[in-house]
């Protein structure tokens, strides 16, 4: 599904994972779309109209629309730039509004754009917001919510698992059976201006780095995990099998 208004779309339906969409590959501008600021430097400048919040609620508690586009994948090859299911009008307790800056397309991103499904892992059963690779700026924080504040940067943990589950307990969240994964059905992605997320799934990004680069920590950690489950150390020889974001991940992690 190709608005008239955006006949680019293809070019994100055919990005290399690893990749950021740009205002390029929608409209032949060069002003990037979901990373507005790079190299991040002395912090973000929030916007003054990005804090601005509707005054007139609906009577379900929810906002009228935020003004919140994103990629929503309503089917196989049926990606759509619309408005993203409405956030409650103030983050939940515990969680940060992020105003998303960088988003990186994974190949799970691509696996459910061409087979609606990835693998027996998760099959699309209704529109949902795609990416899960993501960065931006917190815009609104939560009730108790101590560890950020408006205005900080950071990169988001995709994978939300329960506190109480036993792998959570054993220190091995990861491989909670029940995690909440961004942009894994049924749960909304990244690739959206604005997000909700949990506080304490969202890292402070350290001065000097941009959105970018945040962004690319969750591929980032598959190589650092798979190099310390390979037992790598100095002086051991390995071969990495591909050369894509996540085969050169690996390889700096290796080195």
């Amino acid at each position: 599904h190709l608005p008239p208004s955006l006949p680019g779309w293809e070019a994100i339906a055919s990005m290399a994972p690893g990749t950021q969409a740009s205002q390029a590959d929608l409209t032949g501008s060069k002003e990037p779309i979901v990373n507005q600021r790079e190299p991040r430097a002395g912090g973000p400048e929030l916007e003054p109209e990005e804090l601005e919040r509707d005054e007139n609620p609906r009577d379900d508690g929810a906002t009228k629309p935020l003004g919140n586009p994103a990629a929503v994948l309503h089917g196989v090859q049926d990606l759509r730039f619309e408005e993203a299911p409405p956030l409650p009008r103030l983050p939940e307790a515990g969680h940060v509004r992020v105003r998303v800056r960088a988003v990186g397309i994974c190949r799970t991103d691509i696996h459910f754009l061409h087979h609606g499904k990835v693998g027996n892992l998760a099959t699309l059963q209704a529109p949902m917001v795609i990416g899960h690779e993501a960065a931006g700026d917190v815009v609104e924080v939560g009730e108790g919510v101590g560890n950020l504040q408006v205005g900080d940067a950071v990169a988001v943990e995709p994978g939300v698992p329960c506190a109480c589950s036993q792998q959570t307990l054993a220190g091995r969240y990861n491989l909670d059976p029940g995690v909440k994964f961004l942009a894994t059905p049924p749960v909304h992605g990244a690739l959206a201006k604005y997000i909700d997320h949990p506080a304490a799934f969202c890292h402070k990004i350290p001065e000097g780095l941009s959105h970018e680069q945040g962004a690319m920590c969750e591929p980032l950690s598959v190589g650092v995990h798979a190099v310390r489950r390979g037992r790598v150390s100095p002086g051991c020889g390995v071969a990495i099998i591909g050369a894509g974001p996540i085969g050169l991940v690996s390889i700096m992690a290796a080195k």
